[in-house]
């Protein structure tokens, strides 16, 4: 199993880019990724398709590492943000695709049930 950093450099070497952390905390150390956008309709917002993004966690106290894997969207003037947290970072790596499917697929209901209630 790769430890935090390993799984960090792991994810660059995919081609993910390192973004600014989006959570900082004197007890908990968190770097975050965004790889290839997930398929379906876009954004309303930028209209782009939404980000794929893995923030990866490494409990100071414990050593806890972790991995959420995180969309966010626009559809039908609503936001959402739909996220898979707490993965092992074992897992994460084994299963990187099908968690980036899961967030597809959940991406599209979304914006399914938001265009069914812009038809009521």
């Amino acid at each position: 199993m790769k430890n935090f950093n390993e799984f960090c450099e792991w994810l660059l070497e995919q081609g993910f880019k390192e973004f600014p952390a989006h959570r900082e905390a004197s007890y908990i150390e968190c770097r975050s990724f965004e790889g290839k956008r997930l398929e379906g309709p876009l954004c309303e917002c930028n209209e782009r398709k939404p980000p794929f993004q893995i923030y990866v966690y490494n409990a100071i106290l414990g050593g806890h590492t972790a991995a959420d894997f995180v969309t966010i969207g626009e559809q039908g003037g609503e936001w959402t943000e739909i996220r898979i947290y707490g993965v092992s970072l074992e897992k994460a790596q084994k299963n990187i695709e099908v968690f980036r499917e899961c967030l597809s697929k959940q991406w599209k209901i979304f914006c399914e049930n938001m265009k069914e209630l812009e038809n009521d």
